[in-house]
């Protein structure tokens, strides 16, 4: 079979007909045809997934199951299709009527509930083929139309003032757009609408719906009252010309006032999210699409995050006699994050234990073996060795030590516990394997507790010379 991949190939392949071609043969349903116009390699990047998906087998499998669903009329259309250079943008949404089994989530049968999703893509091309797609939309809307998700309440829109009178910027697109991110970075709801057009529109897809001046007032007032100190830092801008620039995004923040009916928590938002913005020659925005997803915000806010335990942690433990300072370096021993290895070094310990073990010349760092127990929680096992001096060139181990740990992750860069330290004999370890034998009771079992920071990226000084 001769696919459109090949028909188009050509010296200076064309991105606006490779994706066009493209969306053709996903709508034929043919995997084998969709799948020629991407590279062995292509990446999906949807954006509200936990992971990319890499290429032919992951990306046909996942478009195969949305298929499968609604097998009868799965459809996108053309919507708003733009280019530059090899980047094609399509603002557009899929269609369909739910007749097929859903295996995921939840295995839903067939509803014949009919649904859309409005969504913008960034394709990618790499000669005459797709080497990334990345995805924005709202997946809670389409699981509210799959019966999946009770149907949020509706956001009374009233802002708490008129809105301001358009004031022009006199900027170019590019300019007024960097100029637009600056006042919403500063949660300046007032400013930011004085850069929109009298006649602006906006289409809000977490909403499913279009917002008029003041009600895009109303919505940013509502957002900055949950999440007062967001900002957005940028990842992408392209200039799609004739007043055009999207804007790739991601949102950090805190969860601090009630949004959409879910009571505050204080849990960390980071969101991904696109603007496509079109500017007039006065710096004014006259039209907005912004695209997030409802379901991986509302996650943020009502679940704890997970933290990682990877790393380097300076851990303190106060002594009636001063702090003791250890490094413990963590390390991932699975593609998965668990379990974890690492070795603690004594940076200001005591090898005798304060004189219990006054044979002990010198410490050992500690080996680490660290797991999950919870989302945030972990415990460990760590062990070193006292050695003294032997009659010959070798040291001899006077002590076993074994820690067990239990740390919860309090934040992202700190953890605290609690800590059992048990001391063996080096003649409780009868047959030599550095362990204890079975039955062996420590001389010495003790508890403390410690505080731990992340070791981070740290400023340097400011030297006094240039």
């Amino acid at each position: 079979m001769i696919f459109a991949s090949q028909a188009i190939s050509q010296e200076d392949p064309d991105p606006l007909a490779i994706r066009a071609a493209f969306a053709k043969a996903l709508d034929g349903h043919n995997p084998e045809e969709y799948l020629s116009f991407l590279t062995e390699d292509a990446v999906w990047d949807w954006v509200s997934q936990p992971a990319p998906l890499v290429g032919h087998e992951q990306i046909g499998a996942v478009f195969g199951i949305q298929i499968a669903a609604s097998p009868d009329d799965w459809n996108t259309d053309q919507g708003h299709v733009m280019s530059v250079d090899n980047l094609v943008v399509v603002e557009h949404a899929a269609f369909g009527t739910q007749t097929g089994t859903l295996p995921e989530p939840g295995e839903l049968p067939p509803s014949g509930n009919e649904w859309a999703y409005p969504h913008l893509d960034i394709y990618e091309i790499e000669g005459d083929k797709i080497q990334r797609l990345t995805t924005y939309g709202d997946d809670a809307g389409v699981f509210v139309q799959w019966g999946l998700m009770p149907a949020p309440e509706p956001i009374a829109l009233i802002s708490s003032m008129d809105p301001p009178a358009p004031k022009p910027t006199g900027l170019s697109p590019l300019e007024a757009n960097a100029e637009l991110i600056e006042r919403w970075n500063a949660a300046d709801v007032h400013s930011v609408t004085e850069m929109v057009h009298a006649d602006y529109t906006v289409f809000a897809a977490p909403l499913g719906s279009q917002l008029n001046r003041s009600e895009l007032m109303a919505m940013s007032e509502l957002f900055f009252d949950a999440f007062p100190q967001s900002k957005v830092e940028v990842v992408r801008v392209l200039d799609m010309s004739d007043g055009w620039v999207l804007t790739e995004l991601v949102s950090r923040g805190s969860y601090v006032g009630s949004f959409m009916g879910v009571p505050p928590t204080g849990y960390p938002i980071e969101l991904r999210l696109v603007w496509l913005c079109h500017y007039d020659s006065n710096g004014l925005l006259t039209q907005k699409s912004f695209y997030y997803d409802n379901l991986t915000l509302m996650n943020q806010m009502t679940t704890a995050p997970e933290y990682s335990p990877a790393g380097t942690w300076v851990s303190t433990v106060a002594t009636p006699v001063g702090n003791m300072t250890f490094l413990h370096t963590v390390s991932p021993q699975e593609k998965m994050g668990v379990p974890y290895a690492g070795i603690m070094h004594p940076v200001s310990g005591n090898a005798t234990l304060f004189g219990m073990f006054s044979e002990v010349e010198k410490a050992t760092d500690y080996v680490t073996q660290t797991v999950r127990t919870g989302r945030n929680t972990c415990v460990s096992t760590m062990l070193n060795y006292g050695t003294k001096k032997g009659e010959g060139p070798v040291d001899e181990i006077a002590t076993i030590a074994i820690l067990h740990v239990k740390w919860p992750l309090t934040g992202p860069e700190t953890n605290e516990g609690t800590t059992i330290l048990s001391v063996y004999l080096a003649e409780q370890d009868a047959d030599c394997d550095g362990f204890p034998d079975e039955g062996q009771e420590p001389v010495e079992c003790m508890p403390f507790t410690f505080t731990t920071r992340r070791l981070t990226m740290m400023p340097p000084c400011t030297l006094p010379y240039t």
